[in-house]
């Protein structure tokens, strides 16, 4: 009695592993000797989000703006303070501002320049900076807001609000003391408004809008 060959497997195309071509099954297991080809959808090409910087440098970064415009602003208050109709020369203003610090040694300071000085311009020039700075941080704010460099007080109505309640008062014949808060009332009262109107937009229209949107508000103002 001899001994019947096995029958050859399905789905083999050659001899050898190299020539498999046929579905691997369960019967015909794959080994450590058989080629593995990856499959590749295309070629991969990196993405490069650019150069990430570190907090140091960002921080850097941030820092030389500030320390530039601190001593422009320096500068423009020791001129402020320099200049000015009464012909002070730089000498006797310096001795006027020292004069009045504590611990610094006795100088001879007339009256007159030590009042010019401490009484007319330093006072000028300081209301100066503190109005320049409310700008700048209204300003700021704005275009925060709005993420646009050219955003003015006008978007919100701001300025018309103002200038409607200073115009109130010279209208009414009321006093000029109460020009700077009726100003300020206007402007409140114009800002409120145009929230209320911007964020009450689309909610029964047929065109929806977004309420954290900004182009509802910028319409309203």
């Amino acid at each position: 009695m001899t001994e019947a060959s096995p029958a050859p497997r399905a789905g083999r195309a050659g001899a050898g592993p190299a020539g498999r071509a046929g579905p691997v099954t369960a019967a015909d297991p794959v080994t450590a000797a058989d080629p593995v080809t990856p499959v590749l959808a295309g070629p991969v090409t990196p993405v490069l989000a650019g150069p990430v910087s570190t907090p140091q440098e960002r921080a850097r970064g941030a820092t030389r703006p500030v320390l530039l415009a601190s001593a422009v602003l320096l500068v423009a208050v020791l001129i402020g303070v320099a200049v000015g109709p009464a012909g002070l020369s730089l000498s006797q203003v310096a001795a006027a501002l020292v004069d009045h610090l504590p611990w610094h040694p006795r100088l001879a300071v007339s009256p007159l320049d030590s009042a010019i000085v401490w009484q007319l311009r330093l006072p000028r020039v300081l209301l100066g900076v503190l109005v320049g700075a409310m700008l700048a941080g209204g300003g700021a704010a704005y275009q925060g807001v709005f993420r646009n460099p050219l955003a003015d007080p006008y978007l919100l109505g701001v300025a018309a609000g103002g200038g409607l309640g200073a115009t109130i008062v010279v209208v009414s014949g009321g006093s000029q003391a109460l020009l700077p808060p009726a100003a300020f009332a206007g402007a409140s009262g114009a800002v409120a408004l145009t929230y209320l109107l911007g964020s009450s937009a689309g909610r029964g229209g047929d065109v929806p809008v977004t309420r954290s949107g900004t182009g509802s508000i910028l319409l309203a103002g």
